[in-house]
Parts: structure tokens; sequence; C-alpha cells
């Protein structure tokens, strides 16, 4: 009795890489998203043919228009509503300054250069390797935390990262959430340097 193979699930266009990466293109002004594209199949043939994202979406001149000029617009509204966010933040703290240090003197955990680097430590596993004493003495800016600070810090950042399937270091496959296909920014897709801005010239 032979064994049915089952067919590899394809990815429709609204959740596909390759829509997160024209997304980038356009986030990061490669591609432009305040004027429509004369020359489509140019688009095309210059960014996306023989990209592997785009195995599953040959170039068909209707639907790709179509899939460019919605993602334009989606784009152009979320950098138009990103530079409203950005324009009252900064209003905000002018008025509110930002704190840095807590009523007792001590420098605030929140927004500081440990947190970041202690995100990208985490993501590389280190805590998985070391003493949470041992990582503290890895950068200067975790010793402006006590020892109590930063072992706390740490498993604070396990607990929170478990009810989504992984701590920070380890990798597990994650279901895709409702709403995931909105536009956002996915800096690991970002050609920004490496490609030339689109010329949109017939």
């Amino acid at each position: 009795m032979t064994k049915k193979t089952r067919k590899a699930k394809t990815v429709g266009w609204r959740y596909s890489e390759a829509k997160k990466l024209m997304a980038q293109d356009m986030i990061d002004g490669i591609v432009a998203t305040d004027i429509a594209i004369k020359d489509i199949k140019k688009l095309y043939d210059q960014y996306y043919a023989g990209h592997p994202f785009f195995k599953d979406f040959p170039f068909d001149k209707e639907l790709f228009k179509g899939r460019v000029s919605r993602l334009q617009h989606s784009v152009q509204r979320y950098k138009e509503y990103s530079k409203m966010d950005s324009e009252a933040f900064a209003k905000d703290r002018l008025v509110y300054p930002q704190k840095t240090h807590n009523v007792k003197g001590e420098p605030l955990w929140k927004g500081s250069e440990a947190a970041e680097c202690l995100i990208e430590d985490m993501k590389n596993g280190l805590h998985l390797t070391m003493k949470p004493q041992e990582l503290r003495e890895t950068r200067e800016c975790y010793k402006d935390f006590n020892k109590t600070r930063f072992s706390k810090r740490i498993d604070q950042m396990k607990q929170k990262a478990k009810p989504f399937g992984a701590t920070p270091g380890q990798t597990k496959s994650k279901k895709k959430k409702k709403g995931s296909g909105n536009i956002k920014v996915n800096s690991s897709l970002s050609r920004r340097g490496l490609v030339q801005t689109y010329a949109n010239s017939t």
C-alpha cells in the first residue's frame, strides 16, 4: 500500500513573503508610493523576477498591476500615519521629557541601552549559555543595574516570551495572527543600499 504524499500548502499573496518584500521596498523608498508605476513589467523584471519569494507569483500584467497599486496605497497611508505619530510623540516629549531615573535615583530599565542590548543578547541565546551574573559582566551598560535587578529582567523576558511559544534565543513555529496582513516594517527584508531606487519611466 503506497503512502499518499501531502501537497505542500501554498501561501496566498496576502500573507506571502513576496508581498512583505515589495512592501518593504516601498517603505524604504526603493519603489515610489505617491505615483503610479508607468511600466509594470519593467518593475517586475528589475526587482522581482527570479526572486525565490516570487516563484509562486509569476508575472501577470493586470494581477501584478493591481497588487502594486493597492500596496502603494496601503504603504502611503502607513507612512502618513507614522509621520503623524512621530510628530505627536515629539511634541509630547517637549512637554513631558522622558524620565531616566526613578525616585530613588536609580536608572530606569525601559528605554535604556541595557534593555536594547539584552534583547539582542537573548535573541542570540547568550542567556542559555551564561549565568545572569556572567552575562552582566559582558557589557558596561549592564553594570548600571545591580545583580538582582539584572537577573529579574532576564526572568521577566523569559516569562513574557513563553505565552507566545518561545523563549528568546529559541526557535519555534508560530501561528499567524489575525490581521498579520497589515503593513509593517520588516528590517530583515530591507534592500536599502543594495538596490537602486526604481526609475519610474517608460
